[in-house]
């Protein structure tokens, strides 16, 4: 709850998001957050140097900060106590985490992978009942006739594979080329 004063030590995850109140030699891990791959030192009041700057030159980010830690990442080594200044879904972890989940509206190639899909699966429902018809009305033995028909069914699912699975690379080609650029 904010508000809650808590010890840390090396080994601890941060509970909350959280404000130094005294710190010792604290090197904190926020890979999680930041992308950042090694500790970082924090200390109770802001050091007289200039904020680092990380990602976007310019702007200001709150990972940044040497006085704050955050829930989800680790302390690595030292200790230090702080008071918790949000919990719960009001934490940087949980808005990062609403961001990734959100649900993003479908682009044309979304439509156009649907629409596809949509059509092989109206192909498939249209041809088990011609092979069915076909198959009944020409060897006179429907019984036979359907369990062909749904052999068809279950092979037309495999024969799709290849279908889907291309759309799927000619995405994730296209996210990463326009995430590369």
């Amino acid at each position: 709850m904010a508000g809650d004063i808590v010890l840390l030590s090396a080994g601890d995850m941060v509970p909350a998001d959280v404000r130094l109140l005294s710190a010792r030699d604290l090197f904190v891990s926020q890979s999680v957050l930041s992308g950042e791959a090694l500790p970082v030192e924090k200390f109770e009041t802001l050091p007289n140097q200039p904020v680092r700057r990380t990602r976007i030159p310019g702007r200001e980010e709150l990972t940044d900060l040497a006085n704050l830690c955050f829930m989800g990442t680790n302390v690595v080594s030292g200790t230090a106590t702080v008071v918790a200044i949000a919990t719960g879904d009001e934490t940087l972890f949980a808005s990062s985490a609403r961001k990734v989940i959100a649900q993003r509206s479908f682009t044309s190639f979304d439509r156009g992978i649907n629409n596809i899909s949509w059509l092989l699966i109206r192909f498939m429902l249209l041809i088990i009942p011609v092979v069915l018809l076909l198959n009944g009305f020409t060897k006179g033995d429907w019984g036979s006739s359907f369990l062909f028909a749904l052999s068809v069914a279950v092979g037309l699912t495999p024969e799709m594979l290849p279908v889907v699975i291309a759309a799927n690379l000619t995405r994730g080609a296209g996210r990463d080329g326009a995430a590369a650029e």
